[in-house]
């Protein structure tokens, strides 16, 4: 009975200590003034985070409006560029053109192209049979350069490049009649004549063609000496001349060498 006793003596005295204790916690941890302090810093750090945030704020505020002109600046730009493009292209193609139309073939390569060309002709040019040589005869056929004509020439073979054999060439003077087996013969009447340098060429060279007077042209001197006309060309070919000759403007007239 007495340990009984004395136990549960001791487990009073223990649920009295802890009860003691625990009231003195409690008391400790509602302390106002401890309260306030803590409130009081907690208000500070607040105060001070929010200005923290307010300055952060702030700073992002200004680089949001520091991107948007930056971002107004290339929209500015975007705008111009194509247009300085465009024009720098329109520029560059133009330029372009310009050179293209105005680029000029190397001489050389002309020379050398209107050189091949000349030697095909002199190489090419028909030849026109010895009796085309300026001299008189007595009797005989007359014959007409004159393609389809009754006395066309034997070796006349129509509108082309030919050349006298023998290398004569064309009289730059004015002939008598009757001669080289024609009534009417033609001649240079161009002032330049016949070209000097080795393969050049002279274009639109007029030959005369005298024609009789009297009635119907028959009887009578002759009186015109150039009545009748042709153009022609004339290519120096070295050892010899080239001519380009159309049909003669009428019959019995003919081209003769001298």
């Amino acid at each position: 009975t007495t340990a009984t006793t004395t136990a549960a003596t001791t487990t009073t005295t223990t649920t009295t200590t802890t009860t003691t204790t625990a009231t003195t916690t409690s008391s400790e941890s509602l302390d106002p003034k401890q309260c306030y302090a803590e409130v009081a810093i907690l208000q500070k750090k607040l105060k001070d985070q929010s200005n923290e945030e307010k300055k952060t704020i702030q700073n992002l505020e200004a680089k949001i409006v520091n991107l948007e002109k930056e971002l107004q600046v290339c929209k500015n730009k975007t705008a111009t560029v194509p247009i300085t493009v465009m024009s720098t292209v329109s520029t560059a193609l133009s330029s372009t053109k310009t050179t293209s139309s105005t680029m000029k073939i190397p001489t050389s390569s002309k020379k050398n192209k209107k050189r091949k060309n000349s030697e095909k002709i002199c190489k090419k040019a028909r030849v026109l049979r010895k009796d085309r040589k300026h001299t008189p005869y007595i009797s005989g056929c007359q014959f007409c350069d004159r393609q389809g004509a009754r006395n066309e020439s034997p070796d006349w073979e129509g509108p082309g490049w030919y050349k006298f054999a023998g290398g004569l060439k064309m009289s730059e003077t004015y002939l008598q009649p009757n001669r080289c087996r024609a009534y009417s013969v033609g001649y240079v009447a161009d002032c330049k004549g016949h070209p000097g340098k080795l393969y050049e060429m002279r274009t639109n060279v007029k030959i005369c063609f005298p024609v009789r007077s009297g009635i119907f042209g028959i009887f009578g001197v002759q009186a015109n000496k150039c009545g009748q006309s042709v153009k022609a060309k004339i290519l120096n070919c070295g050892k010899f001349y080239a001519y380009y000759l159309p049909n003669t403007p009428g019959c019995n007239e003919r081209y003769c060498g001298a």
